[in-house]
């Protein structure tokens, strides 16, 4: 095969052959990890997917400049890592999208090796389905596989709260929340296990059976005003029926009378501000309406995690002066992670999609936990910082 492409001198040109990608649209799926497919000219050279040892995932490949008819063969560096399920024998079908699910034999901190894409080529059987026995062809991409084992569990202890206006006479004004903390979860725990973090519930077999129901009086029904002094709301809500050693999430209607849906604090920022203990709180709208539906939940409690767990936002910058870049916001850390217009390729490409909710259509949210680190960017390396900071909930 040759393919005729104008270099200039003194230049270079990444010819791609074929690409790795999430292996669905839509929302966050446990089983389909999304890649760190940022930089191909670091070290790494390309993608980066994580699982845990046990678990079986699908990746997808997609040919870019090898036709449908060209024969490709994928295979594992090192089979007591993980392996290659599906397809058997490493042959890939004469498609444009395959979907590929590997499964992780044997994990570390990670265990780390190579899901190669090569030509097929080698000695073929007779008599039988003309298959290379072993595949010796050039190697055209490859990603690289991290498999965690043990998982790092995270406890996650659910607070569904009733704000009822404080000093009004009986029965006084109140609003509870209506979020679906289970399928919430389900879609926090979709983004963070392929950096090895398991979400688990603090008690019981689901997250709304671990789920504690609270009532609290402040000062409008159904709204936590805004105020991180201590002894101030937010810190009144944070400091209710807290549960050691877990991710406490408060779920209210709405907090203060901005756009606020979702607030992570952390250990050091709890202390910065005086607070009385870490913890997320999550609202069910804004004061404008907007509606923290499943999806949009589901990403935002996994940012509020992010923050709980010590990270910042996308290169240390706040709504307003963020990053808008195609990379930045893909990012679960993106201040404003929406992605664009729907209708537009990059959407497609990157594998979100679009969400019709309300009778409004909007690009989903980005949940990129970066895996690599590199050197010009200052808050990379998400997965592992994250990691470290689990030892100290």
């Amino acid at each position: 095969m040759a393919i005729k492409v104008e270099v200039l001198p003194r230049r270079f040109r990444r010819i791609v052959m074929v690409r790795f990608e999430r292996a669905a649209v839509g929302d966050p799926q446990l089983l389909i990890p999304q890649p760190d497919d940022r930089g191909y000219a670091d070290a790494t050279h390309g993608p980066i997917f994580g699982l845990l040892q046990g678990d079986t995932v699908t990746v997808r490949l997609r040919r870019e400049m090898i036709e449908s008819a060209g024969s490709l063969f994928v295979t594992s560096s090192d089979e007591s890592i993980f392996k290659v399920v599906t397809p058997a024998s490493g042959e890939l079908p004469n498609t444009d999208v395959i979907d590929i699910q590997i499964n992780g034999v044997s994990g570390g901190t990670p265990k780390t090796a190579t899901l190669e894409v090569r030509f097929k080529t080698g000695t073929r059987s007779t008599g039988v389905a003309t298959r290379p026995v072993v595949p010796t062809g050039p190697i055209v991409h490859q990603a690289t596989i991290n498999v965690w084992d043990p998982p790092l569990d995270v406890m996650v202890t659910p607070h569904l709260v009733t704000i009822e206006q404080a000093g009004a006479p009986a029965p006084r004004p109140s609003i509870g929340t209506v979020a679906a903390v289970n399928a919430i979860l389900d879609i926090s725990r979709a983004i963070w296990r392929p950096c090895g973090i398991r979400l688990m519930p603090s008690s019981g077999a689901t997250f709304a059976a671990a789920a504690r129901s609270h009532t609290v009086a402040l000062a409008t029904a159904g709204v936590v005003a805004d105020d991180f002094a201590p002894g101030g709301e937010v810190d009144t809500i944070l400091n209710t029926d807290h549960v050691p050693h877990t991710v406490n999430a408060y779920f209210v209607h709405r907090i203060g009378n901005g756009g606020t849906l979702g607030l992570g604090i952390s250990e050091p920022t709890r202390a910065a501000f005086g607070l009385s203990r870490p913890g997320i709180i999550l609202a069910d709208q804004t004061a404008g309406g907007v509606i923290h539906d499943v999806p949009f939940s589901g990403n935002d409690l996994a940012h509020e995690i992010g923050h709980f767990l010590t990270l910042p936002h996308v290169e240390n910058l706040n709504l307003g002066n963020h990053r808008n870049d195609t990379w930045a916001r893909r990012c679960l850390m993106h201040p404003g992670n929406r992605l664009p217009d729907p209708r537009r390729q990059f959407q497609r490409d990157i594998g979100y999609g679009e969400l019709t909710a309300g009778g409004t259509t909007r690009g989903r949210r980005g949940a990129l936990i970066t895996v690599k680190d590199l050197t010009q960017l200052a808050t990379d390396a998400e997965c592992a910082r994250a990691r470290g900071a689990v030892s100290t909930i």
